[in-house]
């Protein structure tokens, strides 16, 4: 069963470094640099990705935080031409803990 379901899932990058970075690492014997905090968001990029055995989507460079109607666009323009090049009838299209539709 395993073998005919698509996975995907996003990842939110930010370009100033991750979410909550407060702290950090340094040499006790240097003098401790200043770390500057992001004050008008830092700029980031999200992408998306789908896989299934044996073959895996193009990856999607998203722009901002998607809406409902941005995620089915998405899907629409990026899971669609990835499920029309499998020849499986029994494709499943799970997304992150929820099972979405069997392809028709």
């Amino acid at each position: 069963m395993w073998k005919h379901v698509i996975w995907s899932d996003e990842k939110k990058f930010n370009l100033d470094g991750p979410d909550g970075f407060n702290y950090y690492w340094h040499d006790l014997r240097k003098e401790r640099r200043a770390m500057s905090r992001r004050a008008q968001g830092g700029g980031s990029v999200m992408i998306w990705a789908a896989f299934k055995k044996n073959c895996k989507s193009e990856i999607a460079f998203l722009n901002g935080r998607l809406n409902a109607t941005g995620y089915q666009n998405m899907l629409y323009d990026h899971l669609l031409p990835f499920i029309t090049l499998i020849e499986d009838d029994k494709t499943i299209f799970q997304q992150e803990k929820v099972v979405s539709r069997v392809r028709d």
